[in-house]
């Protein structure tokens, strides 16, 4: 992957961290609108497989979403190529119907066969990357057609065959203005001082509640693979996108620093992988060893 590659996934990861997790089904309304935004898809690596029905832009109204049928507007289904002998990036143009407004946010979402549509499928966003942050969109009388908006997609990001399962175990004090909380999974263990090495991301969930005391069972559909960083990672109100911070981690049974590689088969599901979140240990977040193997001495 490049560099700008990259750089778009560290941008995805924030995006989807503001955006949350929520689900819904695509209503067209009735009436033409003559004012849009256009622009062009550029899908990166191998198509996708047949788990991805459908591929679309969407500009949020409002950011974070509160809701996807009524926040968010959406071009008609992307004709991305899916031939596997493909060669070079895969350029597909766009069109979405937009009355006059600002949109703070637009992205790439994919849908699964037989399910809704889901916030956190995105792989790829319109990316202000001076500042890794979404670039907003303004359509107004003085530019009625905005048609420069150019979206990175990782097609990455939508090979989730296989399944991560565990117990995540709370203990210190919520701070107050605790906003996200996610399950992150990297086939690398990230530097906390290398921000570049966090655009390793592989699979984002941000089905973890806030506030919780007793533990939380999760079942998160990740890439198969060798993991070996899976950590929980919280961030507060008043966070800037680089205090986002893990708290957690899963861990050695004989070292609570020495991060546990998981090793996920095509299609499997590995159970077991269990994290104890330490509210304690903010502002800073979990400490954890870098140089360790992940195979807790075996």
């Amino acid at each position: 992957m490049n560099n700008l590659a990259r750089r778009c996934r560290l941008a995805l990861l924030v995006a989807a961290a503001l955006l949350g997790t929520f689900a819904c089904d695509i209503e067209h309304g009735l009436a033409p609108i003559q004012t849009k935004i256009r622009g062009i898809v550029v899908f990166d690596g191998p198509p996708p497989g047949s788990n991805v029905a459908e591929v679309r832009v969407a500009a949020t109204k409002n950011f974070p979403p509160q809701n996807l049928t009524t926040d968010l507007l959406y071009s008609n289904q992307l004709q991305f190529n899916r031939d596997p002998n493909r060669v070079g990036p895969d350029t597909v143009a766009f069109e979405i119907s937009a009355p006059p407004g600002t949109y703070p946010a637009i992205g790439v979402l994919w849908r699964e066969g037989g399910k809704s549509w889901e916030i956190t499928n995105i792989i790829g966003i319109y990316t202000d990357l001076a500042v890794l942050a979404p670039k907003e969109v303004v359509v107004d009388e003085q530019t009625p057609i905005v048609d420069d908006v150019s979206i990175f997609g990782d097609w990455q990001l939508a090979r989730r065959n296989a399944f991560l399962e565990g117990d995540i175990h709370f203990k210190g004090e919520w701070p107050p203005d605790s906003e996200i909380l996610a399950l992150a999974v990297f086939p690398i263990v990230p530097d906390p001082n290398n921000q570049l090495e966090f655009l390793t991301l592989q699979a984002l969930d941000f089905a973890i509640p806030k506030f919780r005391e007793e533990p939380f069972h999760y079942r998160t559909r990740i890439p198969a693979g060798t993991f070996k960083f899976i950590a929980v990672f919280w961030k507060g109100k008043s966070s800037g996108i680089f205090d986002i911070r893990a708290i957690g981690f899963h861990s050695c049974p004989n070292d609570s620093t020495a991060p546990k590689t998981v090793v996920v088969p095509d299609g499997g599901t590995v159970t077991g992988v269990d994290i104890t979140v330490d509210l304690s240990s903010l502002p800073g977040g979990a400490h954890y060893r870098v140089d360790g193997d992940g195979k807790c001495g075996g």
